[in-house]
């Protein structure tokens, strides 16, 4: 009941101090805590906090101003009347997101920023993914997040961020509630991972979903096991999605792996061993074996 008091005064904050991130942080952290609590009745004050929002990040790009649009989307990401305002608030902070990791160096340079953008780009995919993927954003923040497998990243929470965005694409399931419209999110997200797109490290084109799990494999290859587990994951999701896409893409994705990296042997045993795998358990000890094969 006290808010409509407050905002005026939490807007001119935002203005004033949006470069102080230690004064942002725990603005941020009050303002999820508002909009989890007004849920609905925060609708009244959605565009005016959405656009102090990015207004702020464009100036001073702070990941805890992504971190508190999240729970913009997990509030209105349902009600279609919000869908097209909320994703072009994704828009702009997609486009300066962008700008921030021209350069692969960027990934390690600002983990806290890759982590908060990969989960609200995650978040939204489980609210409006169609829209999203038709956005330029779309294919553009995928491209983004298959390039940081190549980077120096190995920032544990900014790798899962980065894992969760592609598992909820692989996974399709937003919207379950509805089946018409959760059938259409099935046949959007699968025509987007087949629809071509630029290979990484400046490949020709290729499928995007052939894209995702070569850099996918070779994160598994370079980084850390943190991998293991999501990337199991996608695997059996994208195989439920795309059966005979999923098995070519992964041949792909190992052909284009450096020779040096895994023994030809574990190569095969891993193609052969996620042809197989029925399950979570069988799938994550194909990914983990993939794993320690590259080790020294």
């Amino acid at each position: 009941d006290n808010f409509p008091k407050l905002w005026p005064m939490i807007e001119q904050c935002m203005v004033r101090y949006g470069s102080q991130e230690e004064l942002m942080e725990d603005l941020c952290r009050l303002m999820k805590c508002v909009v989890q609590a007004m849920g609905a009745r925060f609708k009244a004050y959605l565009g005016q906090f959405a656009t102090a929002c990015v207004n702020t990040f464009m100036a001073s790009p702070l990941s805890c101003v992504l971190y508190v649009v999240t729970s913009l989307i997990s509030t209105f990401g349902r009600d279609q009347e919000f869908v097209q305002p909320l994703v072009q608030m994704l828009e702009a902070f997609s486009n300066r997101t962008f700008q921030l990791l021209s350069s692969g160096a960027a990934f390690s340079q600002t983990p806290d920023i890759v982590t908060e953008y990969f989960e609200l780009m995650a978040k939204g995919i489980r609210r409006f993914p169609q829209p999203i993927l038709a956005s330029p954003m779309g294919p553009t923040a995928f491209q983004c997040g298959v390039s940081s497998m190549y980077s120096d990243l190995h920032h544990r929470e900014a790798l899962e961020g980065i894992t969760r965005f592609f598992g909820y694409v692989a996974l399709a399931d937003a919207n379950e509630r509805n089946p018409e419209l959760h059938d259409q999110d099935k046949q959007a997200i699968a025509a987007f991972l087949v629809a071509q797109g630029p290979g990484p490290g400046g490949a020709g084109m290729q499928p995007r979903g052939a894209s995702m799990l070569q850099g996918l494999i070779h994160g598994v290859t370079t980084k850390s096991s943190v991998l293991i587990e999501p990337v199991a994951m996608i695997l059996l999701d994208l195989g439920k999605l795309l059966p005979q896409q999923k098995s070519e893409w992964i041949n792909f994705g190992l052909q284009a792996l450096r020779p040096d990296l895994v023994p030809d042997s574990a190569k095969q045993a891993f193609a052969v061993d996620t042809q197989k795998a029925s399950d979570m358990r069988t799938m994550k000890i194909a990914v983990r074996a993939l794993h320690r094969a590259s080790k020294p």
